[in-house]
């Protein structure tokens, strides 16, 4: 990865241009914005009066289309430039920077592939922001920015990973926050292994014993993971990302979430690029993805030799059991 000086003195001619294009086309946008809530007004003022005004209809239609033609424009400008952002600053920046990732603007993460995390209580997802590539170990990796939803009006972004672990079976490990994250599935949603067990507190630190629930049906697998290597991790990760990270380890998988605030790597057509905090939001934003892949990557791998010499543990396939197979990976 490129230092921080150099990531930015690269990157300020790359936004001195986007920067152009967005004042050429901003005043279009106000003003098509303009002319649909003109639209929009006149619209609802002829629907008050076409009961006594028969000419009130005129009005009516005339307000209706404004509104769809000029609410059409303004979206087709604010997807444009930012189609142009990510084409043109993202995917060229974030693959300088890191070379053995691709950049898919429009993709993002199978909503079947998040659902085998078993980090999620939503079956509903959306995304965009998609990057894939191979770790300095040699794993594969990808991520995105994933928006779950909730209800009919709430979502909640994270950006989502999942590193390809082959030659490991970690059977069902899975580590969330207590903190309220509604999108986040808890501790007694039946999507769960109904084998899963709590891990023995005497591994747990004592403040992440206090933050985070731990459930595993691989208890000599979780001793090895869980160690004090690993939550020094989590806790550097954590405040690097201002936010408690969500891990899952399933079969020869690892997912991790981490949730945000706002959007991972947009930006508005009504704020400037040049702004002082924006280059350096959009470096930390990308450095902060790629540590997580890469550090995690690093432990796991680190792990392997101690991991191969756990024997194999069958979760127990009790008759009172059998009514939740359906529900684990195949």
């Amino acid at each position: 990865m490129k230092t921080e000086e150099e990531f930015l003195n690269n990157l300020s001619p790359a936004l001195t241009t986007l920067e152009g294009y967005r004042n050429k086309k901003i005043r279009k946008y106000y003003f098509f914005n303009l002319l649909y809530i003109l639209g929009l007004v006149l619209f609802f003022s002829a629907a008050t009066i076409t009961e006594n005004e028969p000419d009130g209809y005129y009005f009516l239609f005339l307000g209706l289309i404004m509104f769809l033609i000029f609410s059409y424009f303004s979206r087709k400008i604010k997807k444009n430039y930012q189609k142009n952002y990510k084409q043109n600053i993202i995917k060229v920046f974030a693959e300088k920077m890191y070379p053995k990732a691709i950049y898919r603007p429009t993709k993002f993460i199978l909503a079947y592939t998040l659902k085998r995390s078993k980090l999620f209580n939503s079956d509903k997802f959306r995304g965009e922001d998609y990057f894939h590539g191979k770790t300095d170990e040699g794993l594969l990796f990808q991520f995105s920015e994933i928006f779950v939803n909730i209800d009919s009006k709430r979502e909640e972004n994270h950006v989502f990973f999942q590193i390809k672990c082959p030659g490991y079976n970690f059977s069902e490990i899975i580590m969330r926050p207590k903190a309220p994250i509604f999108s986040l599935a808890s501790l007694k949603d039946s999507l769960f292994n109904k084998n899963n067990k709590t891990v023995s507190k005497q591994f747990i630190p004592s403040d992440f014993e206090a933050s985070y629930n731990f459930t595993s049906d691989a208890p000599a697998i979780s001793e090895c993971i869980f160690g004090e290597e690993f939550f020094k991790l989590v806790h550097s990760l954590n405040i690097q990302n201002k936010t408690e990270l969500s891990l899952s380890f399933v079969k020869d998988n690892m997912y991790i979430s981490v949730p945000f605030e706002k959007d991972f790597l947009d930006t508005a057509i009504n704020e400037s690029v040049l702004q002082n905090s924006f280059a350096k939001d959009f470096y930390h934003a990308l450095t902060s993805a790629f540590t997580v892949t890469e550090k995690m990557s690093e432990y796991i791998v680190n792990l392997k030799a101690e991991l191969e010499k756990i024997p194999e543990e069958i979760p127990d396939k009790s008759p009172e059991n059998e009514p939740y197979d359906h529900l684990l990976e195949n």
